[in-house]
């Protein structure tokens, strides 16, 4: 990819900005806000925009992770459990999104969006009360391996940090509260995106590409990294129920772009 003008990179380090701070907010990287921005708007290749993406994230997450867990809202064994699906899910999400036919992930990925929208809308009593903290009762480290996968696979598939996925079904397996949640879910993605990257570059220098795209990461890099950390401060001042209500209409914006894009 050739240099970027300064309108251009302005532009892509204000949406990055922007990217991060909801990114930081709501758990779930950036990619989700990124990948279409950059695509739709500056005609950026997708080639381009995921792995952008997916080092965003790493930033995004990172930055958020120390202002979101402060209280110690996320439950480490739980974040371990889901890296162990996460990880090899998103290398194998980069692998199948090389074969696999766009319509299908589309349509899968659409699915599951709209279930988790009606899914999330409505508050859990602990949410009601705004609860930060969660711990489980048993064991769950199984299940909570098997969301991981499903993190990992979308992160790889789509560019995207993973908590889209991980959010909902730690909320409907597990019965986890929506800020300890993506308090887990933010943690995650660090390790999930940095395999998705490793992954991504490895693609690229097999095909004869930079092995990120640098023109992308100087402009954005430092705005997500701000952005995650002021996501991260506001996560801990807007209630569940406001946070509910964001995330479901994150997750309807995804999924009207994956339908109007198709």
């Amino acid at each position: 990819m050739t240099t970027l003008d300064l309108a251009t990179g302005l532009w892509i380090a204000l949406i990055s900005l922007g990217a991060g701070t909801y990114g930081g907010l709501m758990g779930v990287g950036g990619g989700a806000i990124l990948v279409p921005a950059l695509h739709l708007f500056f005609g950026i290749p997708l080639q381009e925009a995921i792995p952008f993406s997916l080092a965003t994230a790493v930033l995004i997450s990172g930055a958020a992770s120390f202002s979101i867990n402060r209280d110690g809202s996320a439950h480490f064994p739980t974040v371990r459990s889901l890296l162990i699906g996460s990880v090899p899910g998103a290398v194998l999400g980069l692998s199948l999104g090389r074969v696999l036919p766009d319509w299908a992930l589309r349509d899968a990925f659409e699915i599951f969006l709209l279930w988790a929208v009606l899914d999330t809308w409505k508050a859990k009593p602990d949410e009601q009360g705004d609860a930060h903290r969660w711990r489980p009762t048993r064991p769950h480290g199984v299940v909570t391996s098997i969301i991981g996968v499903f993190m990992g696979l979308a992160s790889g598939l789509l560019g995207i940090g993973g908590g889209l996925v991980s959010t909902p079904l730690l909320r409907k397996w597990l019965g986890v509260p929506v800020k300890s949640a993506m308090a887990n879910s933010t943690l995650a993605i660090v390790g999930t995106t940095m395999a998705g990257v490793v992954a991504a570059a490895f693609y690229r220098q097999q095909g004869g590409q930079p092995l990120l795209p640098w023109s992308l990461l100087e402009w954005g890099a430092m705005p997500v990294l701000a952005g995650g950390y002021l996501g991260g401060l506001l996560h801990h001042r807007v209630h569940s129920r406001w946070l509910l209500r964001l995330f479901a209409a994150l997750l309807l914006f995804v999924a009207f772009k994956m339908l109007t894009a198709g």
